[in-house]
Order: structure tokens, then sequence, then C-alpha cells
């Protein structure tokens, strides 16, 4: 869960400290399970310059009163997202996996994407994350050809 939104000369951050869960109570912010899942994560300029714009209360980043968003409101409105844009039901959590890939496709390096996804290891995030794509596949086979072709 991002707790909190810090915005300093143009380079945003996010900071990842909690949690949520559900019980009859209600929902609550606990600590995360692990140490490597509180973390820091930079935001691109790009998407920064959205997030200003976007209205906040509170510290987190979408919230419902003074407090965080159920995580079923995350879901009611992911769902509207996808149906006004025609796109096939997934789940919520696909980003993470897909935002894994992409970042992978682009060049960032295994340890960088272990520690934004959270992960205690580069293994896990390999493991449980990273999908690779066939394109992807041929480029790096492709890359063998270049150790037996004569140098001209």
């Amino acid at each position: 869960m991002v707790q909190s939104l810090h915005f300093f000369r143009k380079l945003c951050k996010l900071h990842v400290n909690g949690t949520q869960t559900r019980s009859d109570a209600g929902t609550k912010v606990t600590p995360p399970k692990s140490r490597s899942s509180v973390r820091v994560i930079p935001i691109p300029e790009f998407l920064s310059e959205k997030l200003k714009n976007k209205p906040r209360r509170g510290e987190f980043v979408l919230s419902s009163g003074n407090g965080s968003m159920d995580v079923r409101s995350y879901r009611r409105h992911f769902k509207k997202l996808l149906d006004e844009a025609q796109l096939s039901d997934i789940k919520f959590h696909a980003l993470r996996h897909t935002f894994a890939t992409r970042a992978l496709e682009v060049g960032m390096d295994f340890k960088t994407l272990s520690e934004i996804l959270g992960h205690s290891s580069v293994a896990i995030t390999l493991d449980l994350y990273v999908h690779s794509l066939d394109e992807y596949k041929r480029n790096q086979m492709s890359k063998l050809g270049e150790i037996y072709l004569p140098s001209e």
C-alpha cells in the first residue's frame, strides 16, 4: 500500500510503508510482511506531473475520506476503467506482472526492479514476476550469432 507521496523539485517519490488488511471491524493499515516491503519508489517525471494534478485528501495517493481507499473500491474503479476502455477483465495485481516485464524490456536491471517491487531477493522477482516475451527471446538468441560472424 502506498502511504505517502512527496514532491521535491520535480522528483516524486512513493513511500510504501504499510499494507491494508480487512476484518469484520473494517480496514486498517498494518506493517508490511517483510523489511524489504518498506521502500521508497522514485516516480518518473512524466507520471509525477499527472500525480501533482490529482486532488488528494490525507497522506494516501488514493484516499476515501481521511483514510486509505478500501481494496474493494480499487477493484470496482479498475473494472470500470477496463470496461470504458473496452479491455478484457484482468485482476489489478496483473499490472504488477506487466510492470516487471516492461521494466526489463526497457533495460532496468534485475536488482533495481527487485527493490522497487519490494522483494527480499532478485530470485523472487525473476521467478514470480518476469515473463519473457517471444520477441525478446529471439533478440537475445540472435546476439549469439555475433560471436560466430567474422568481423569486417
